[in-house]
């Protein structure tokens, strides 16, 4: 009797088992890939236009129905949402003092800050530093106007703001629902 050690599977060894099962893999994939691109290449492409598409123009004026019924015509306004919670600096401060924003509110969490001073003034991040606060440079806002202000840092709860010109005028603006 021969005692001899038969080798495995049809005379092949456990090696060469491998490399051939990597081999039919890589074939397979090749096979796979290029018959994608035959039948990819059998598909018509979509017709594309090669002028780029605009918006039409807007029409400059809007008919409304009057309360009595009688046809007017006016000017479309776009308008803004009116800020319910708005700040004024005066020459105090800061009015209010603190302030909650949610994402709720009509503005969302962004603020804005309306400059009822003679001055100009500059809204910036506390604390107050000469060399600059840190944060975003919210820019110098002129006797009347209104600046609109995105005041969230990730991370944080609340944030405070000053007049850099006058950094003792500070106020707080608290990140409630939806702005956290």
């Amino acid at each position: 009797m021969d005692t001899s050690p038969q080798p495995t599977g049809h005379g092949r060894s456990k090696k060469q088992k491998f490399v051939l099962f990597f081999v039919g893999l890589a074939g397979f994939a090749a096979l796979l890939v290029l018959g994608t691109n035959a039948a990819l290449k059998l598909v018509p492409p979509e017709e594309h236009s090669r002028e780029p598409k605009t918006l039409p123009p807007i029409d400059a004026t809007v008919r409304i129905e009057a309360p009595d019924n009688s046809s007017s015509v006016r000017t479309n306004i776009i308008e803004s949402p009116v800020d319910s919670r708005p700040i004024n600096y005066t020459a105090t401060g800061f009015t209010p003092a603190e302030l909650t924003v949610r994402a709720s509110d009509p503005i969302g969490c962004i603020i804005t800050v309306t400059n009822q001073t003679a001055q100009q003034i500059r809204v910036a991040v506390s604390p107050h530093a000469a060399s600059g606060d840190p944060g975003v440079n919210y820019g110098e806002l002129a006797p009347g106007e209104t600046g609109i202000y995105d005041v969230l840092y990730p991370g944080l709860t609340e944030i405070s703001l000053h007049n850099h010109l006058r950094p003792e005028q500070e106020m707080k603006i608290i990140y409630g629902e939806g702005c956290r």
